[in-house]
């Protein structure tokens, strides 16, 4: 994370990282390592600050489960997840 960002910012980053790796945690495993999804963060990070749809936040959501992390993916999820990041 950059050191330019505002406290606002930043407080969003990081509560951003805390709903991925708290609610959607796709690997669905409560023991992983906590900077298991950082490097999701950037990207969803900058769709909230575009204000991005939730479609768009849980398509790239799940975009990132099945593309990168191989899984099936779970589209409710994502949906629910980019409900609460736009709602931030």
């Amino acid at each position: 994370m950059s050191t330019k960002f505002s406290q606002e910012e930043k407080k969003l980053y990081e509560k951003i990282d805390e709903i991925l790796y708290n609610e959607w945690n796709p690997i669905g495993f409560g023991d992983l390592p906590r900077d298991e999804y950082s490097s999701c963060v950037p990207e969803i990070y900058k769709l909230k600050k575009a204000s991005a749809s939730i479609e768009t936040i849980a398509q790239t959501l799940f975009r990132i489960e099945t593309t990168h992390m191989g899984l099936p993916g779970n589209m409710e999820k994502c949906w629910l997840i980019g409900t609460i990041i736009v709602k931030l």
